[in-house]
């Protein structure tokens, strides 16, 4: 919800992409100068703990906006403060999984945790332009921070963290430098299968933000409405998507080999992500644009999570425990670091080029990706006893 106010805000008061994107922009800064070592502190730490208090510190933070959203630039300094204790946050949730869940129940715990994850980013985003026409901003933010207090009681309720006796430890700087660089070189050396799906979640959610970024640029361009006017028709079938694709790969996950489910899905998304950008010429009416954007939006959810849930759960069934706070926090960094460069190009080449021309590139390369990583898996899998 709090995405959808300051993205409809920014655009409403610059009509710049370029604007927008600097939201995600000055979100990613802090994976690149922290996430390596929060992921350090994230493996030694309780992680129940860990979220218990960013979660709280994030309430307050948003809070913090009702005193700066009337300052359009200081918006940008809480999403940085929101970003910086999301660090210390996403390795913790990411690396908690496989310890609260046993390994037969994983791949339908990951569905479960992108189900709750996207779908309620999705509704959100969906949620906001109605709740918007019926209570103020102010509202809406101080309502978020009471959610985010809820989160934290939540999380609370976890068993507490088994690893903390095993590492909690005084060292030295050389040991320091050596845990650090752990994760890094898990990947490089030897987590080859893992490296599969850090590449596919990196790239995926990459365009994620870029889609985040471009979304009232979309609307007024595939359905010519605004955002505040069209959020639902575009949330709505993406989010039924995502859910109906984490249930068949929860349901299916045990008969069909991981590398597949990442083929069909990147083929999927690419093709309907394509399709949106020649919706123009399959529909000219509103009714009939609406009715065939929701059509495509569905499937490109179904594509989405038949390519995010099994690439997490690579990560998570070959990834030691005492190291994937530091692997996913290298993936966060990963993420933000590739996405602050191609933002900031995405936005202007929109402003002077246009929205289509984007997604007919992004649906090619989703393509391409899917088929690279299904023969690259088959070199990989050559050589290693699993069988992704």
């Amino acid at each position: 919800v709090i995405n959808f106010i300051l993205i409809n805000r920014i655009f409403e008061r610059t009509h710049s992409t370029v604007a927008v994107s600097l939201m995600w922009i000055f979100y990613g800064l802090p994976a690149i100068f922290l996430g390596t070592f929060s992921g350090f502190f994230v493996d030694i730490w309780d992680k129940r703990k860990i979220m218990v208090v960013t979660n709280l510190l994030q309430a307050l933070t948003i809070i913090s906006l009702l005193a700066v959203q009337q300052h359009f630039y200081f918006l940008y300094v809480v999403i940085f403060a929101y970003s910086i204790l999301n660090q210390f946050y996403v390795p913790s949730e990411a690396a908690v999984i496989p310890e609260v869940v046993d390994t037969k129940t994983l791949a339908a715990a990951n569905s479960l945790f992108l189900f709750t994850a996207q779908l309620s980013f999705l509704v959100g985003f969906g949620s906001a332009s109605v709740l918007l026409q019926f209570i103020s901003s102010r509202t809406i933010i101080i309502l978020s921070a009471i959610l985010l207090s809820l989160a934290a009681l939540a999380v609370a309720l976890l068993p507490k963290d088994k690893l903390i006796s095993q590492r909690r430890q005084r060292y030295s700087w050389d040991q320091f430098s050596h845990d650090i660089q752990e994760g890094g070189h898990f990947l490089l050396r030897g987590g080859r299968l893992v490296l599969i799906g850090f590449i596919v979640i990196a790239l995926f959610q990459m365009a994620s933000s870029a889609a985040a970024t471009i979304l009232p640029v979309l609307a007024n361009t595939i359905l010519h409405r605004s955002l505040q006017k069209s959020g639902v028709v575009i949330v709505l079938p993406l989010a039924v998507g995502l859910v109906g694709g984490s249930y068949l790969f929860s349901r299916e996950a045990d008969r069909i080999r991981k590398r597949y489910w990442i083929l069909g899905g990147s083929v999927v998304t690419g093709g309907f992500i394509i399709a949106l950008a020649l919706l123009d010429y399959f529909a000219k009416s509103y009714f009939w644009r609406a009715l065939m954007a929701g059509s495509f939006l569905f499937f490109l959810g179904v594509g989405l999570a038949s390519v995010v849930v099994p690439a997490q759960t690579f990560i998570q069934e070959f990834t030691p425990a005492k190291i994937r706070g530091r692997v996913f926090s290298l993936l966060n960094v990963t993420i933000n670091l590739a996405a602050v460069i191609p933002l900031l190009l995405m936005a202007t080449l929109i402003d002077i080029l246009g929205v289509r021309l984007l997604l007919l590139a992004v649906g090619s390369m989703a393509i391409v990706l899917g088929l690279f990583i299904f023969f690259r898996s088959d070199v990989i899998i050559s050589n290693t006893n699993h069988r992704p």
